[in-house]
């Protein structure tokens, strides 16, 4: 029988379930490995913008971009001046601090790694379709609450894997936390008073609720102690005009001061690449504010169609401008750093019951449908190894570039540990690993260059065709040979015709690993990977 309840931090604490976000998860913490020093000696690293990324991982260790200036340096001092003290192996947006893997939540790894690891092991069964397993899990709550936890903490430890193990193999990895503050926080309400988990596991738009759930209870607060109110016209959410106003501003704040940190350090690091596992589309956030609408009708016995008056209709389509808010400061985040290639996670909301719910130009995605607008930005799906799209994947022509692997992907977890999982979370790494070789061939390689390549050289997939920009697959070898040969005289058109034969001499064997099957194209167009749904349930 699976332990199901973790010892943090000295304390058991049965960890609640919480919903899952578009994988593109979500994730604040941002683990750098870098310096301009270390730059100079490696350009092809990838900046992993995400959580739970462990680099003392065995695996991970010799794979990690090292801050030569602040690991021989001075503690609490900037030894290499570039405005962040410490860093010697990422920085943490949040707490804006040097402690990019959480003590609070490395503890938890560390301090059961036996139930970690049998969590783990069950999930791999899971992603398996081991039915004996998925019926475990089901039929057992507090399971599936730890086993939410210990994916969503292992997640930028699994992208960076992927980098390392199927993208360029040589690339160094750097992670930088952009969900999870350093410093530990008591357990919090994670839904209008139903739900709580630890505050660290709120990510995309649920790092938006955090005050809007404020909002709500104070004016719950408001109609319980006021009995005339309640009796004859009861305020909800949408009333509070000054409440939600000043909400509105404060989010698109935080949200621009996070993003304007975040390309400081990009900048400081010189990083090509950075890969986002992370987001949230503007249909989930539309469904959290419907819900705390249908809540309030509900607890004051009103008639569940009451339609919304002027005020509060007026209040809550301001609330939907959190989302543009949103899209506006990642576009500013990609285009003050236009010499790094962000690829993103697509999304994964295919599996949400909402009609076109994969669709990002019906149901928009950020930051994943950024990349219409910025050359730096390339939007990644995701299928199985052969290219067949994954039922759970977003997908659109215009805002999502290619096809890579995101499902059963294996690759690490905290504290040594491995572990399968699914999600354009795990695909997105993969074109990232492809892109610092790309790099790494050509120095001279823009960030847009690179994203035409990946597109060009894509292998064609019927399943793909009308689902994504380029109509196929990522192909590695294609992509690192059509740089390759960029960088040698080639036109961006010939290189990504015929000038691959040249440099199969140079390049021999790349695209060879277990990540990537070189087959002529077998699927069929519509035809989608049927994913299990309680694999579903864990996506990120």
């Amino acid at each position: 029988m699976v332990e199901n309840k973790l010892n943090i931090n000295g304390g058991t604490s049965t960890l609640s379930l919480i919903a899952k976000t578009s994988a593109i998860t979500s994730v604040v913490a941002i683990s750098f490995l870098l310096s301009t020093a270390a730059m100079a000696a490696s350009k092809d690293h990838v900046i992993v913008i995400d959580e739970g990324v462990d680099l003392s991982h065995f695996e991970l260790k010799n794979r990690s971009l090292v801050n030569p200036l602040e690991s021989s340096g001075n503690k609490n001092y900037d030894d290499d001046r570039n405005g962040f003290v410490d860093d010697v192996s990422g920085w943490n947006l949040i707490s804006n601090d040097s402690e990019f893997f959480p003590a609070h939540v490395s503890s938890v790894f560390e301090k059961n790694n036996a139930t970690v690891s049998q969590l783990l092991e069950l999930y791999n069964k899971i992603e398996e379709g081991d039915k004996e397993a998925i019926e475990l899990v089901y039929g057992n709550p507090d399971t599936a609450s730890a086993m939410s936890w210990v994916l969503g903490k292992s997640h930028g430890t699994h992208v960076a894997g992927i980098i390392s193990t199927y993208g360029n193999k040589n690339a160094l990895v750097a992670s930088a936390n952009i969900f999870t503050s350093s410093k530990e926080e008591e357990e919090e309400s994670n839904d209008a008073g139903s739900m709580s988990a630890p505050a660290s596991l709120n990510s995309g738009y649920e790092n938006f609720s955090k005050g809007l759930i404020a909002l709500v209870n104070r004016n719950a607060a408001t109609i319980a102690s006021d009995d005339s109110a309640a009796t004859t016209k009861p305020a909800s959410v949408f009333d509070d005009t000054d409440g939600i106003n000043q909400y509105v501003k404060d989010s698109a704040k935080e949200d621009l001061t996070e993003k304007q940190l975040t390309s400081r350090y990009l900048r400081t690091t010189g990083a090509r690449v950075a890969n986002l596992s992370l987001g949230f589309a503007k249909v989930t956030w539309k469904m959290r504010l419907d819900a705390i609408w249908t809540e309030y009708l509900k607890k004051n016995s009103l008639p569940k169609d009451l339609a919304m008056n002027a005020t509060q209709k007026a209040n809550y389509n301001l609330l939907l401008t959190i989302y543009d808010n949103s899209q506006k400061n990642w576009n500013f985040l990609f285009k003050s750093n236009p010499n790094t290639l962000f690829v993103i996670a697509a999304g994964n909301d295919g599996e949400m019951q909402v009609p076109n719910a994969g669709n990002n130009a019906i149901n928009e995605v950020v930051p994943a449908n950024c990349s219409a607008d910025n050359a730096n930005v390339i939007t990644v799906a995701a299928t199985t190894k052969e290219g067949v799209l994954a039922d759970f994947s977003n997908y659109n022509s215009r805002f999502v570039n290619l096809g890579a692997w995101g499902v059963a992907v294996p690759s690490l977890a905290p504290n040594n540990n491995r572990v399968k999982m699914s999600g354009t979370s795990m695909a997105s790494p993969y074109v990232a690993g492809v892109a610092s070789a790309m790099f790494s061939a050509n120095e001279k390689l823009t960030p847009a260059q690179a994203k035409e390549i990946l597109q060009k050289t894509a292998s064609f997939r019927s399943s793909l065709e009308g689902k994504v920009t380029s109509n196929g697959m990522v192909d590695p070898a294609a992509a690192v040979k059509a740089a390759s040969a960029l960088n040698a005289g080639f036109s961006l058109s010939e290189a990504t015709t015929n000038a691959g034969s040249v440099f199969d001499r140079i390049l021999p064997g790349f695209g060879t690993n277990p990540g990537f099957v070189r087959t002529a194209d077998t699927t069929l167009r519509g035809q989608v990977h049927k994913t299990n749904s309680l694999v579903k349930r864990f996506l990120r």
